[in-house]
């Protein structure tokens, strides 16, 4: 299966299966994907926190907010593998932590609902982009 890239337009492999978590977090280069506050050098690190064994919701929330990977509501470059990785640590919190969902679980099942919602809008920064640094309304950024 495969879906249209973020800012390329060309097709995005995606997995039958879910990768494992820490996988994603390592083989990644983050420092290379933009966040809405710069580079994601951090993202993993904080994104290492969602596999703790004693997380709470609250903190769940704390991490995912803190990262910009939906800020403004818009999608960034890295909130692609972030995604990925949000999934599998939901495949994760599954087989260690079997029986119903927890808050843990359905704040990540919320943010990732959020990030597909995001997808399903035109990107702000993608449109800028593309009007070659003029804003869709005829004004330019500052």
């Amino acid at each position: 299966m495969t879906t249209p890239g973020l800012h390329t337009g060309f097709p995005v492999p995606l997995p039958d299966v879910l990768p494992d978590p820490w996988a994603v977090l390592r083989d990644t280069d983050w420092s290379l994907l933009d966040t809405g506050f710069g580079p994601g050098r951090e993202v993993p690190g904080a994104l290492g926190w969602l596999l703790g064994d004693d997380l709470t919701a609250e903190e769940a929330e704390h991490v995912l907010a803190g990262l910009g990977l939906r800020h403004q509501n818009t999608i960034y470059e890295a909130t692609v593998p972030a995604a990925l990785c949000v999934a599998a640590v939901l495949g994760h919190r599954a087989e260690q932590h079997p029986g119903p969902a927890d808050g843990v679980c359905a704040l990540l099942l919320g943010w990732l609902a959020d990030v597909a919602h995001d997808f399903d809008e035109p990107c702000p920064a993608h449109l800028q982009h593309r009007l070659g640094g003029v804003f869709a309304d005829g004004a330019t950024p500052r």
